[in-house]
């Protein structure tokens, strides 16, 4: 069994209130996760767009990147420098 933090206990706790006055039986706060687990595997789509922090990374911004990637591959790598391009900040963080 592992411990997981939840940031927005207080969400998961009403949540929890409405599902029972909706089906007028309490369930667990794991069950309910397990729940929300299930859901987000079966439509990721939704689930992505849920996750704002989260990059999008589709074949059209993957094929640009490996073709920046090409044009550059003559180009020495400068370790001292820590600005990142956009795609790099999509890639790196």
């Amino acid at each position: 069994m592992f411990i997981v933090k939840i940031s927005n206990k207080e969400l998961l706790e009403q949540l929890q209130t409405r599902l029972t006055l909706r089906t007028g039986r309490r369930l667990t706060q794991q069950e309910i996760l397990d729940v929300c687990i299930r859901m987000g595997a079966e439509d990721i789509d939704t689930l992505i767009r849920f996750t704002s922090e989260a990059p999008t990374i589709d074949r059209e911004k993957i094929a640009r990147i490996l073709k920046q990637r090409e044009l550059l591959a003559d180009v020495p790598y400068d370790s001292g420098s820590d600005s990142l391009g956009p795609d790099d900040q999509v890639v790196y963080r």
